[in-house]
């Protein structure tokens, strides 16, 4: 029997290893294609093979989000945070989950402020952030957002469409016009 302890031991290693990279893969493929029970099902196997995989702790924070769980959210953040520091674009993918897949707003914006705060250069941070205020009736903060984005980056067209959704929910039909055509200008141009 001691000789077959050595076999079995590379084999639990290597079986251990397997499972980790089977199941984060499967949870990776269930996330991306929005199925977040199954990714979290998946990630939970992948962290108890090998819990200090880093990756896999952020993953479970993003499919807690779009579970709408916003308890375990910050459970998963803060053990991934006991590796590394939360990245604007882990606060992104988390708020993300919270308002595409889960339709909680509010969290929503939370987590897309902290992204914005982190890194306050990512267009796309402020464009969701943006439209989650909209989409919370939090209008003046949708038109805040989305003018910050146009001091960022005056050519990017989904700042003017924000707007103009923002100003026409206002009841402002003069201003929503008047960003429709800014829009339509700025899509014309990258055309070009």
């Amino acid at each position: 029997p001691e000789l077959v302890v050595p076999i079995y031991e590379k084999a639990a290693a290597f079986r251990v290893g397997g499972y980790y990279d089977a199941n984060f893969n499967l949870g990776i493929v269930y996330n991306e294609t929005n199925q977040p029970l199954l990714a979290k099902e998946n990630l939970l196997k992948a962290y108890a093979a090998k819990p200090e995989q880093v990756e896999c702790r952020f993953l479970l924070a993003q499919m807690y989000a779009k579970l709408n769980k916003p308890d375990s959210v910050q459970i998963w953040l803060n053990k991934g945070n006991e590796i590394r520091p939360a990245t604007a674009a882990d606060y992104y993918q988390i708020g993300t989950g919270f308002g595409k897949t889960a339709y909680n707003f509010p969290m929503a914006i939370e987590y897309l402020q902290k992204a914005v705060e982190l890194n306050p250069k990512v267009e796309l941070y402020y464009e969701d952030l943006g439209v989650a205020y909209g989409l919370s009736g939090r209008f003046d903060e949708a038109i805040a957002t989305a003018l910050k984005l146009i001091e960022l980056n005056p050519n990017y067209p989904a700042a003017y469409m924000n707007l103009s959704v923002s100003y026409r929910n206002k009841g402002n039909k003069a201003l929503a016009d008047q960003y429709q055509a800014k829009f339509n200008e700025v899509i014309a141009a990258q055309k070009r």
